[in-house]
């Protein structure tokens, strides 16, 4: 198929046919780690909750009244809140800043191919 204002012909390649940089496995991509601060995350979540209850078991006297173990309840629900707001927050600017230092990354080679591929050119 001729396009226009070119005099040699080209094949067409539907789209998933022809690989782009982001398709390509490379080898120097870093592994992910062991996601070490969820598991913190959930022991300590687990251990509030523990806590919580061991409290609300043993000293079964001291909260009698419905409005002592709502206020218990809430100040466990604004820790965990506290917690995983935290923990989402701390995670989503990681994740972020990985690929943003991905993106330069693979930027900055492809700029180097580009100017190997220039000073070939001009020593010919």
């Amino acid at each position: 198929m001729m396009s226009e204002g070119e005099g040699t012909p080209r094949e067409e390649q539907p789209a998933e046919a022809q690989p782009t940089e982001d398709q390509q496995p490379t080898e120097d991509q870093p592994q992910p780690s062991p996601p070490w601060n969820m598991y913190v995350v959930l022991a300590a979540l687990f251990l509030v909750t523990v806590v919580a209850a061991l409290v609300l078991i043993f000293y079964r006297s001291v909260f009698t009244e419905a409005t002592d173990i709502t206020t218990l309840v809430a100040s466990l629900f604004t820790v965990v809140g506290a917690v995983v707001g935290a923990y989402f927050g701390i995670k989503s600017t990681n994740d972020t800043t990985d690929k943003a230092l991905a993106q330069v990354e693979k930027e900055s080679k492809r700029t180097e191919r580009a100017n190997q591929a220039a000073r070939a050119a001009s020593r010919r």
